[in-house]
Formats: C-alpha cells, sequence, structure tokens
C-alpha cells in the first residue's frame, strides 16, 4: 500500500510540461495544453513512433485516433497506411419515410 507521499510523488511523475495561455482566454481557459509522460501505445507502437512515421506530431495523432466523429485526410490516411491498415469508405442511400 503507498503512503500519502508516496502517491503524490507517483502523480507529479506524470506530468512532463504544462504551457499556459499568454493571457486567459475569453472562457477563462488559462492551460494551452498539459503534456504527459504516460506512454500511448497504438497497435503496439509507441504514438511518438507511430507520428514519427507519418510526419506528424503526436498531439495531432491524438487528436485524429481519439476524435469522437470521423475524419479522414492526408496524414490520417498514411498513419494506417504505415501501420499496415486498409481504409474501406461504404455509402449507403437513405431511407426516405
Amino acid at each position: 500500500m503507498m503512503t500519502d507521499a508516496e502517491k503524490k510523488e507517483f502523480m507529479n511523475s506524470f506530468p512532463e510540461r504544462v504551457e499556459p495561455h499568454k493571457e486567459p482566454l475569453a472562457n477563462g481557459q488559462i492551460l494551452k495544453s498539459i503534456h504527459f509522460r504516460i506512454p500511448v501505445i497504438i497497435d503496439g507502437n509507441p504514438m511518438e513512433e507511430v507520428a514519427e512515421m507519418a510526419g506528424a506530431s503526436a498531439p495531432h495523432i491524438s487528436r485524429l485516433i481519439n476524435k469522437h466523429y470521423s475524419i479522414v485526410n492526408k496524414t490520417f490516411v498514411e498513419t494506417l497506411d504505415k501501420m499496415g491498415y486498409d481504409i474501406q469508405i461504404t455509402y449507403v442511400k437513405k431511407e426516405t419515410n
């Protein structure tokens, strides 16, 4: 079992850097981004390697993968291609009532 001090040290080891906005945004947001040391693995490859293969940044690949909607662009297609995937898009006629 971890002590409170060990838990705090463990949790503080994850953030790599925090980037604040120069001025708070109109909505009050002050943080631009937080970079973590948590390794993200995509199909057995660290995200940094996947990004390097695709010629993109790790945050860009993360946004493509984590979106709740589908996005297909050059980086997405090249990333999947280099990971050995094909893309299949199916169009289906809408049924009208």
